[in-house]
């Protein structure tokens, strides 16, 4: 019931009635269940966990009204004993082979970081209905589907340790692209990481190997001593691997991760992500080219279950082409409708200076060199401007 096709695609189909019944069949040991006026009965109560069976529902009320009482009510004494020997013979059964769905036996040296599974919801919506989650140390998994489908959600809960089932020793870090400000933001970027509460819980917030780990992945002394809010977006996000790091994290999970990163700091993200050999990688991103590079799994959030795929984005495309509408904007349902703007007073040409600066410069506190020298800089009503530049080279500041 669960198979790896030839695209690569691991198949997730439901218990099938007729694998239930032949399940329950095997069950029985002579009595009155082995005689022709049960038959009706045991085919309906194999109908019923078939469903059970597929949806992964193993709660002892829910068999009990499906299975046991029908069972019990042809033989009180021997039906709850054979009640209780075929929910363990379908959980036997179907346990094995949702494990072969996850790819388990792919790579059968690779450590299981979770097997877990678990229902979601985010306020009164319901994400994810009793579905499974099965992660190996060394895969790097992409999260596609629809927005709204509950992919961050899903990210925050494995982060927080929320999920039902999940190992509570897993070390998890959770890495976004739009962090929330942060009163700490003012501080250096030493100071900044080695008061980070998770490094302090688990003992790894010396400044000795946090400035070794941060030299690590280019910070120069400049940048080990300026407040964390003048950093650029590349570098904010070096710093939150950085900290992922000192972590010594299992499970790294990571939002959008080449947001406003330039092409040498994305190769950076990507070289690192793929030199994680025992880290689990988690990742949600609209950037193709990061998730054909560096996944070799593919989670598609559907119908409120996980599936998975295996290889990269190109290859879940190939065996799903209708997931290529999750990469492109007209398959998003927000709609923007912005008013046209109107005259400026005493402006009448479009070629006349709406926004003029001179030679101007720009320091911020703390720092020795500056961030901006001498720019010179004219808009009027008819340009377009392109504003192009490595990141930490000013782009934001100048606009700003």
């Amino acid at each position: 019931m669960r198979k790896v096709d030839s695209f690569g695609r691991i198949d997730c189909q439901r218990v099938k009635p007729d694998k239930a019944l032949g399940l329950l069949k095997e069950c029985v040991d002579g009595g009155v269940f082995d005689g022709h006026k049960a038959e009706p009965v045991l085919a309906y109560v194999s109908g019923l966990c078939s469903y059970l069976c597929g949806e992964q529902l193993w709660d002892g009320e829910t068999w009990a009204r499906c299975c046991d009482a029908y069972l019990e009510a042809v033989d009180a004494e021997a039906g709850p004993a054979l009640a209780a020997k075929y929910k363990a013979r379908c959980q036997a059964e179907y346990k094995k082979q949702a494990l072969d769905t996850w790819g388990a036996d792919l790579d059968p040296e690779l450590k299981t970081a979770c097997d877990v599974e678990f229902s979601l919801a985010y306020g009164g919506k319901l994400l994810l209905h009793n579905t499974r989650l099965f992660l190996k140390c060394g895969r790097r998994y992409g999260i596609c589907g629809k927005n709204g489908v509950g992919k961050t959600t899903l990210m925050r809960n494995v982060d927080n340790g929320k999920i039902e089932g999940l190992d509570p020793d897993l070390v998890s870090v959770f890495v976004e692209s739009h962090a929330d400000e942060d009163a700490d933001d003012a501080k250096s970027v030493v100071a900044w990481t080695t008061s980070r509460p998770a490094l302090v819980t688990r003992g790894a917030a010396a400044e000795g190997p946090a400035v070794e780990v941060l030299r690590s992945v280019g910070f120069s002394d400049e940048l080990l001593a300026a407040p964390v809010a003048s950093l650029s977006g590349g570098w904010r996000m070096k710093l939150a691997l950085s900290r992922a790091m000192l972590q010594n994290a299992d499970i790294l999970l990571m939002d959008e991760p080449t947001n406003h990163l330039d092409v040498m700091n994305v190769k950076w993200v990507k070289d690192y992500i793929q030199s994680l050999t025992e880290v689990t990688c988690i990742m949600v991103s609209h950037d193709s080219g990061l998730l054909n590079d560096v996944c070799n799994h593919i989670i598609e959030i559907a119908d409120l279950k996980l599936a998975i795929f295996k290889g990269n984005l190109a290859q879940f495309v190939k065996v799903r082409p209708e997931a290529r509408a999750y990469f492109e904007l007209k398959s998003n349902k927000l709609k923007f409708s912005f008013p046209k703007p109107g005259p400026i007073e005493g402006v009448k040409s479009k070629g006349k200076a709406l926004i003029k600066v001179k030679d101007v410069s720009f320091k911020y506190p703390r720092n020795d060199k500056v961030t901006i020298e001498k720019a010179t800089v004219q808009v009027s009503l008819s340009s377009r401007v392109a504003c192009i530049g490595p990141n930490g080279a000013g782009k934001s500041t100048l606009i700003k």
